[in-house]
């Protein structure tokens, strides 16, 4: 259940830094601009919840419900997607063969 929970919440992240291209650094500004991402998100962090702490629902999914502590390292493996993400754009594209 917390690989399956980590997975999503770093696939969340991801959906975060991919707003932003062009190595542009401030992934947040303008998060509240797009609605329809909001919706997705949260749309996403609820069915999360719904999967892992519901009874019934959890149990066809194969998961079992977390402890707060769980949940907790679940959401810290998740949000090391932002600094991933912050120290890839470091790395100059130069160095790769073939890019321009």
């Amino acid at each position: 259940t917390m690989v399956f929970n980590v997975f999503v919440l770093m696939q969340i992240f991801n959906e975060i830094n991919s707003r932003k291209i062009h190595n542009e650094t401030n992934v947040f500004s303008g998060i509240f601009d797009n609605s329809l991402f909001l919706v997705i998100v949260i749309g996403t962090i609820i069915a999360q919840v719904a999967l892992v702490e519901v009874s019934g629902l959890n149990a066809a999914f194969g998961c079992t419900n977390l402890s707060l502590d769980q949940w907790l390292i679940c959401l810290i493996l998740g949000l090391s997607e932002l600094p991933v993400n912050v120290l890839f754009r470091a790395v100059p594209s130069s160095i790769f063969p073939g890019s321009a």
